[in-house]
C-alpha cells in the first residue's frame, strides 16, 4: 500500500481510530546518512468485540534537510489481515436477540 501526503494518511487512519484504541512504543531508533530506522513495539484492541492485536514492526524514515520526505513501515501482512477477517466477522455476524 502507498499513500501520498498526510492528507490520504488521515484518511486511512481514521477509520481505523473511530473503531479501536492503540499504542506504540519505539524499541530502538538508528540514524544514519539521512536514514532513521525503528523497531516499533504495538497494540490495537477493537473497542466491539475486545480483541487485540499485538507485535511489532519496523519503520525506515528518510530525512531531507530535518523534515521527513518518506516513512515506510514493514508490517506482518496476514497477522494484520486475520485479526481484521475476524474482526469483521464477528461485527458483520447478526446478534442474538433476546
Amino acid at each position: 500500500m502507498r499513500l501520498e501526503g498526510k492528507a490520504a494518511l488521515r484518511a486511512f487512519l481514521i477509520p481505523i481510530i473511530e473503531v479501536a484504541e492503540s499504542m506504540s512504543v519505539t524499541d530502538s531508533f538508528q540514524f544514519a546518512n539521512g536514514v532513521g530506522r525503528a523497531q516499533i513495539s504495538c497494540f490495537l484492541r477493537h473497542r466491539t468485540t475486545g480483541h487485540v492485536l499485538s507485535g511489532t514492526y519496523r519503520q525506515r524514515i528518510i530525512f531531507k534537510q530535518d523534515r521527513v520526505v518518506q516513512l515506510e513501515e514493514f508490517h506482518d501482512a496476514a497477522k494484520v489481515g486475520a485479526f481484521w477477517r475476524l474482526v469483521n466477522s464477528e461485527v458483520d455476524a447478526p446478534q442474538p436477540t433476546r
